[in-house]
């Protein structure tokens, strides 16, 4: 059920979803460990050291903290003890930065029509898999709602630094890569299964492009498949 519509340079279809209360679902009991966001504070400060120890990082980390020192970069990271702290501390003033330099100004409407103590699946198209779901979480941030769990394709995870930067953003990994049908099924499958249990059970957020990839041709509609994933959750309950 589409309950409202936010305008942020791109369209979001807002879905709210059923509390799901179902055994045959508690009896499931996926760990989802191998494709869910960081939010132990043990891998919260492994994943910041890890990040720290690594040399490819720190080219990145001049754009990252433009003006700051080394150390002081060094610092600020190894203030982090939380995932909301990460982004409150660091995302946000990197996204406050980018839009205070490079535009005239940024808003985002029809958060008023959602309820603060619900959870919501946005779909939108994109332009930028880093940015799009950045300045929606700012925008969220800024009207005091919680971010999204933000779906990144694992293509796009490329160096260990870069995977457990985007974990400590909240991002959980949609599977991708040339598997034969059974296994393309089997991943479906789990990340339906994760995206219903963010929602529905631990009351999250969750933001996933509406296509695999940017509009070629111009037509950015939603993928097919897409739709079919989420309906593989087992009480159909995402598009109800």
């Amino acid at each position: 059920m589409v309950v409202g519509i936010v305008r942020m340079d791109m369209m979001l279809k807002i879905t709210k979803l059923k509390k799901l209360t179902s055994r045959k679902y508690r009896t499931m009991k996926l760990a989802f460990d191998e494709i869910r966001p960081y939010r132990e504070q043990k891998e919260i400060n492994d994943a910041i050291q890890r990040i720290l120890d690594d040399e490819t990082f720190y080219g990145f980390a001049e754009q990252m903290f433009a003006g700051d020192t080394l150390q002081k970069m060094r610092s600020k990271l190894k203030e982090i003890k939380t995932v909301k702290e990460f982004q409150h501390e660091i995302i946000a003033k990197l996204v406050k930065k980018l839009i205070d330099e490079t535009s005239q100004g940024f808003t985002i409407t029809g958060l008023e029509d959602l309820d603060k103590n619900k959870s919501y699946l946005f779909i939108s198209n994109h332009r930028d898999i880093i940015m799009d779901p950045a300045l929606l979480c700012y925008g969220l941030m800024l009207n005091g709602m919680d971010t999204v769990e933000i779906a990144i394709g694992s293509n796009l995870l490329l160096r260990p630094w870069i995977t457990d930067l985007v974990k400590l953003n909240k991002s959980f990994v949609v599977k991708r890569g040339d598997v034969g049908v059974r296994e393309q099924l089997k991943n479906a499958k789990e990340l339906s299964a994760y995206i219903l249990d963010a929602i529905s059970n631990r009351n999250e957020n969750v933001w996933i492009a509406q296509r695999e990839g940017r509009t070629k041709d111009g037509l950015d509609q939603t993928q097919r498949s897409l739709l079919k994933m989420l309906n593989l959750n087992p009480l159909n309950t995402i598009l109800n």
